[in-house]
């Protein structure tokens, strides 16, 4: 009884589809369906799909360019918050290494570009001579990122309001302060508005006007209004310790 051949062919097309070419090796080469060749060339993206991909990465790119400002804020109100903490700490270090009462000064300044904002921030030592106080900056003037500010409003920054300096006959430290800060920022073509001073002892404690009910100030960005704005920085002084602990929303 003659048997049917079975045909060993993967694919769904009779063995005599497959033309035999000429022995190479020892071996007979099959040469592959026309199928097969072109198989190839059918994998490929249409035309709707390619356009759907171009509309998910249009989509993705409109929310990332919506997204930059406030990354890029917040990045920057971190900074100002760290940079912040960090002259606070440093006069607190000096006025306990030095023996003498340090001022880390706040600045409320404005150019062409801008209102009036507290922006700045300078440390001065207090030198005490035969004369009288004489005061001497430390460091230079450090000025918060662009469009960052430590808010004026006594219920954001009560430090500012209860340390603000005032023109007045019995204190020629601060006298002498505002006359040079006044001279540094006109180089720079700024106006002095007004500063505050938080004093750090010689045991790096804070002086009596700043209590448990009006040691914080907080940071935020210009455009950002809000009692409290939605993104900011908070640091609260220990009058005891002249410390500064951080809190972020």
């Amino acid at each position: 009884m003659e048997q049917k051949m079975m045909n060993p062919s993967p694919f769904r097309f009779p063995i005599s589809s497959l033309r035999c070419g000429k022995k190479r090796g020892g071996n007979l080469a099959l040469n592959r369906p026309r199928a097969v060749e072109n198989f190839r060339f059918r994998s490929a993206f249409s035309l709707v799909e390619l356009l759907m991909v171009m509309g998910v990465m249009a989509l993705l790119l409109v929310m990332a360019t919506m997204a930059f400002p406030n990354i890029t804020g917040s990045s920057n109100i971190n900074r100002a918050g760290q940079m912040v903490n960090d002259i606070l700490a440093l006069a607190r270090q000096e006025a306990v290494s030095s023996s003498r009462e340090v001022h880390a000064v706040f600045i409320k300044m404005s150019d062409s570009q801008d209102s009036q904002q507290w922006r700045g921030i300078q440390l001065w030592r207090i030198n005490e001579t035969a004369t009288g106080p004489v005061p001497e900056a430390i460091t230079r003037i450090s000025y918060l990122p662009t469009a960052i500010t430590i808010t004026g409003q006594d219920t954001l920054s009560p430090v500012l309001a209860a340390n603000l300096y005032t023109a007045s006959g019995s204190d020629p430290a601060g006298a002498e302060i505002n006359t040079a800060l006044a001279n540094l920022l006109q180089r720079s073509g700024k106006t002095l508005n007004g500063w505050a001073s938080v004093r750090f002892r010689a045991n790096g404690s804070t002086d009596n006007r700043i209590t448990s009910a009006n040691n914080f100030l907080t940071i935020q960005h210009i455009r950002h209004p809000g009692a409290p704005p939605d993104n900011y920085y908070t640091l609260q002084i220990n009058p005891v310790t002249g410390k500064a602990a951080t809190y972020r929303p």
